[in-house]
């Protein structure tokens, strides 16, 4: 079995395949470390009553994050640093742009609250290379790391949109790009 019980998995839809329902999953949603146990975009598991409907979290709201606008030459662009949220809690950082690298840091998420324009990230281990910020000695919600919405702005020089993000200090910023105006 690729999943324990109650892992939380992005779903995508179903099908037929041989007379029987399947359900299709979003694999690169998912932890490094599940996607490292199957090659691919997708995974078709059977469906049944094994799987549930679960709670949306404010973590799940969250878009893949890279530090640095998308300017510049595409070597430039996958130098970027990424933080990603993936569909089973869990928050990794990676040094580049590249998802399919090891992430320098990898932090099980135990609770996400959303508050107008922040979104704080609760963990019980300190989120190395993050500028999280210990609150709680015992218990599950340690450390959090807080995320500020910045609001959707454009590029004067390229007019592309962008949406940015401060990871921690205001000075630690984060960008999301949202495609042509």
């Amino acid at each position: 079995m690729l999943f324990q019980k109650n892992t939380r998995l992005s779903f995508i839809d179903t099908s037929q395949v041989a007379n029987r329902t399947v359900a299709n999953i979003d694999w690169s949603a998912l932890s490094y470390t599940l996607r490292q146990q199957k090659a691919g975009d997708s995974l078709q598991l059977p469906y049944s009553d094994h799987l549930r409907a679960s709670k949306d979290t404010a973590a799940d709201r969250l878009p893949w994050f890279y530090q640095g606008r998308y300017v510049g030459s595409e070597a430039r662009q996958l130098a970027r640093k990424m933080l990603k949220v993936t569909s089973d809690q869990y928050l990794e950082y990676y040094k580049s742009h590249d998802a399919q690298q090891k992430p320098i840091s990898t932090t099980k998420i135990t609770k996400s609250i959303k508050k107008g324009k922040f979104t704080f990230l609760y963990a019980k281990t300190n989120m190395a290379k993050l500028p999280d910020k210990k609150v709680r000695s015992t218990g599950n919600y340690r450390y959090r790391l807080t995320i500020r919405d910045n609001g959707t702005k454009t590029d004067p020089a390229s007019q592309q949109k962008y949406s940015s993000f401060s990871v921690g200090r205001v000075a630690n910023k984060f960008f999301v790009p949202e495609g042509r105006a």
